[in-house]
């Protein structure tokens, strides 16, 4: 799919019956209500999400408990398998993914928005980050994002700088997020294009990545990012599972 055959994404109601092929990316959109009925479904959680939940704080752990059950709701309905019943493994930094299956996953939160992608086969990451003007960009874009990017970053006027910032960091994050990686040790190898493109894609060092921003709101900036040709990417956004 290219840039300009890329159709616009809205989010849409799910269908009863989620079938993910290969070359087909879904991304889930939760808002407060949703979050707020995921978070009194804990009782699906492992053992150690469990007490990880409860070594946050307020608003963290009901983020964490909220993305934790939905993951575990949504990879039930793709697998067939109970919500508890799914069982992870965890890579050296802390990255969850399927013990068996050839589901990969991603999930963000941020405010009241959260975030979760699936694909079957293709390593995929997602970012969500909300607008905000009280952050050191210069600092952060120096240390993190590739030069040009961080020159793009740079040039935006001091108005649209937050909005420009938010959109690039949440393309490194979703990237890192791809790769399996961490913030620092991650080279940001992506060119960043600023606006709400749907798809458009990119070739480095012989592989094809696919990037998409998403709509999570006026608030927000949110990204995706695969390490594959999409060839359909579909958005669901829900009050309830």
């Amino acid at each position: 799919m290219s840039e300009s055959e890329a159709p616009s994404t809205p989010w849409e109601q799910p269908p009863s019956e989620l079938v993910l092929t290969p070359g087909v990316v879904h991304a889930w959109l939760l808002s407060d209500d949703a979050m707020l009925a995921a978070a009194g479904r804990r009782d699906v959680l492992a053992r150690d999400e469990a007490d990880r939940a409860a070594r946050l704080e307020g608003a963290r752990s009901r983020a964490f408990i909220a993305t934790r059950v939905t993951l575990r709701i949504l990879l039930a309905r793709y697998t067939s398998d109970s919500p508890e019943g799914i069982l992870f493994d965890y890579g050296p930094l802390g990255k969850p993914r399927l013990r068996t299956g050839d589901i990969q996953f991603s999930i963000s939160h941020a405010g009241d928005r959260a975030l979760l992608a699936f694909s079957r086969t293709a390593p995929v990451g997602v970012d969500v980050e909300r607008v905000r003007s009280a952050r050191r960009f210069d600092a952060l874009t120096a240390r993190f994002l590739s030069a040009d990017n961080a020159r793009i970053v740079g040039r935006a006027t001091a108005s649209a700088r937050p909005r420009i910032f938010a959109e690039a960091w949440a393309q490194r994050e979703a990237y890192v997020k791809a790769v399996g990686g961490g913030l620092y040790a991650t080279p940001d190898l992506l060119p960043f294009l600023p606006g709400r493109v749907p798809v458009r894609e990119v070739l480095i060092d012989g592989t094809l990545w696919s990037v998409a921003a998403l709509d999570a709101g006026d608030e927000y900036e949110a990204r995706l990012v695969t390490a594959a040709r999409v060839s359909a990417l579909r958005t669901f956004s829900t009050r309830s599972l």
